[in-house]
């Protein structure tokens, strides 16, 4: 959640945090109860700028002490919450069952957020159903997914200046942020085994964005949000401030007084345009766009809000009311933005990329109703040039699904069409995933990778070798017909990309010896390792570890 935070362990070495609880999950279907909704406390905003209300969620989505189907809620140091005899989880705001429920609650909400967009479920990057929850994982001024530690761990800190523990899993932007990372990691895996520093920014990008969505599912959020802008989108809003609590804590602490009236953590309002991330400077200061991961992440963000607020201008211009027009763009936008990642590269998640896939998803969605609005914000905003917006216009060559057991004949497809598609002849590819979705439409993903070796440019490591990704991923409607194709190859610009992010975590010193999947990777000062060398293999991979 936050690149610079405060060592507060003053610990040096590498702190690997144990998730699993055997006794928790040692027979989970006993845990879960058949389904019926049950009543939760929780909080629909930061707690900087929301009150306790209570919601409903399917009850084997909670269970009898937080076990659910797909989310798992522990805590170390503080007795796990207890339904009471109806199931439900009514606790007060000041105990630490309720940051359990909340946690809970919202990690569950995101997923099943994007599930209900995508008509179909969504695995964890990880060979279990379910994923941990820990509201109290450590002191510390962060928060992070770690895939290898199967978990969302949200940091709690004192902070003088509100008077206050400030308890991260308390903030529906905070844990729906990390939950985006989850899903999208469910999603697209190979996003968090590439050095490219656009890619990671992108995941950062989609942390936020989910929590803008979550926050406009709830009815009192959307009143609030038409309260504070009178109808103008463009002014700020609980929905453009990310992390209202956190950001104020961290702002008041920090010696510069000149962002003592920042009461965000991060703003969705910004006017940057696109450069190439490895061309800018890597600090994180708020008035400029830089190359830091967070910091970069706000140009993505920002577009998106823009393409909301220019919606919302549109169904306006309907003579629908205010709130009728923000729960419409809010709807239509949703859609074309996880759509849009079902049809984005498996491998290569850059911001053009991400963008041309939007549009691809907003044709297929809403016949291209909505187009010129994506066009112009993604033009404006650089992120796509003329001559992306001609290719996303161009044609697809007509190739049909064949009516045979396609996960036997999905390499012969490709293969009987390499010229249609402009591909290589020589490309060796695999078949890693197919799936159809409740609409009937298939997905075909094929994978290959490359092995990179490093030279003296990579110092000590100029012996190592990393392992890049690409693909091709082929989308048919549901009467069989190509509606949508990608080729991610492992080019010479993805190749310098990841090597020009490699050598920066090198020098940062984000970098450590492969410690196993066990757990997070952590420095002293609450920082996250990005990479970790493997000295026998001699290899070099990514950490998929994401604040």
């Amino acid at each position: 959640m936050l690149k610079k935070v405060e060592d507060l362990t003053k610990k040096t070495s590498v702190s690997i945090i144990q998730t699993k609880a055997p006794s928790r999950l040692e027979n989970p279907k006993d845990e879960v109860t058949i389904s019926k909704d049950i009543k939760v406390n929780t909080l629909p905003q930061d707690p900087l700028v929301s009150e306790v209300k209570t919601v409903e969620i399917p009850q084997e989505e909670a269970g009898k002490n937080l076990i659910g189907k797909r989310v798992v809620t522990q805590d170390r140091n503080n007795p796990i919450a207890i339904a009471d005899p109806d199931g439900n989880y009514f606790y007060a705001l000041s105990t630490p069952q309720f940051d359990q429920v909340n946690a809970h609650n919202i990690a569950y909400r995101t997923l099943a957020m994007f599930e209900k967009l995508l008509g179909r479920k969504i695995p964890w990057a990880f060979a279990k159903e379910q994923i941990f929850v820990l509201p109290h994982a450590q002191e510390g001024k962060n928060a992070y997914y770690d895939r290898w530690g199967e978990n969302v761990s949200f940091f709690y800190f004192n902070s003088p200046e509100l008077k206050k523990i400030v308890q991260t899993s308390q903030s529906q932007d905070v844990v729906s942020h990390e939950g985006g990372h989850a899903a999208l990691d469910g999603l697209r895996p190979g996003y968090l085994y590439s050095f490219d520093k656009e890619i990671r920014a992108f995941h950062e990008a989609f942390g936020d964005i989910t929590a803008m969505m979550l926050a406009l599912q709830d009815e009192d959020n959307l009143d609030k949000v038409i309260s504070e802008t009178k109808g103008d989108l463009t002014k700020e809003s609980l929905i453009t401030r990310l992390g209202e609590e956190f950001g104020k804590a961290v702002h008041l602490a920090n010696q510069d007084p000149n962002d003592d009236n920042r009461i965000y953590l991060r703003s969705a309002l910004n006017n940057f345009k696109y450069a190439d991330p490895n061309t800018l400077p890597n600090s994180n200061d708020e008035n400029t766009l830089t190359g830091e991961a967070h910091n970069f992440s706000r140009l993505f963000t920002a577009a998106f809000y823009d393409i909301l607020t220019s919606l919302f201008k549109e169904f306006k211009n309907q003579n629908l009311d205010d709130k009728t027009a923000l729960t419409q763009a809010r709807d239509v936008l949703s859609k074309i933005f996880t759509y849009g990642i079902e049809l984005s590269p498996r491998n290569s998640g850059t911001y053009n990329e991400i963008a041309k896939a939007m549009l691809s998803a907003e044709k297929n969605i809403f016949g291209g109703k909505y187009k010129e609005i994506l066009k112009n914000i993604f033009k404006e905003r650089k992120i796509l040039s003329l001559k992306d917006l001609e290719e996303v216009d161009h044609p697809l060559p007509e190739i049909n699904l064949p009516k045979i057991n396609i996960s036997k004949g999905a390499i012969n497809l490709l293969k009987q069409n390499l010229k249609r598609l402009n591909l290589p002849e020589n490309i060796n590819l695999k078949v890693e995933e197919i799936f159809t979705n409740q609409k009937g439409e298939t997905f075909i993903h094929y994978k290959f990778a490359k092995d990179i070796p490093l030279d003296k440019s990579c110092g000590r490591y100029q012996e190592y070798s990393v392992n890049l990704s690409g693909g091709v991923s082929l989308a048919f409607n549901q009467k069989g017909k190509l509606f949508h194709f990608n080729f991610d190859p492992v080019s010479k610009e993805k190749i310098s990309r990841n090597i020009l992010g490699l050598k920066e975590i090198i020098r940062e010193n984000l970098i450590c010896r492969h410690q196993g999947k066990g757990g997070g990777y952590l420095k002293g000062n609450n920082q996250l390792y990005k990479a970790a060398y493997m000295e026998k293999e001699r290899k070099i991979i990514p950490v998929p570890v994401i604040d």
